[in-house]
Order: C-alpha cells, then sequence, then structure tokens
C-alpha cells in the first residue's frame, strides 16, 4: 500500500482565529443557558432526550 501525500505532511495544530473563539464562546454560553434552564425546570428533560 502506498502512503498519501497527507501522511507524509508533519502533524500542526491549526491555530483558532479570533472568530473561531467568539463562536466557541457563543456555544459555550447557549450550552450554560440550556442546563441552567434543565435545572431550574426538570420536568423538560424527557423532552430533551427524544429529541435527540
Amino acid at each position: 500500500m502506498s502512503r498519501s501525500s497527507k501522511a507524509a505532511k508533519p502533524y500542526r495544530v491549526k491555530k483558532t482565529g479570533i472568530k473561531d473563539e467568539n463562536i466557541d464562546r457563543q456555544i459555550l454560553v447557549l450550552h450554560r443557558a440550556m442546563a441552567e434552564k434543565l435545572l431550574r425546570q426538570p420536568q423538560l428533560l424527557p423532552q430533551v432526550l427524544t429529541g435527540l
């Protein structure tokens, strides 16, 4: 089997940009809000689980 050219390239960690960091921050804020709502209203949990 031959190796692909991708495998020959050294491993590099992609640097995230400001835009990516802002998106990540927004996602974390939304997840936190959803978790807090479920903690305040645990009766919503079955509804969330059926939507997965």
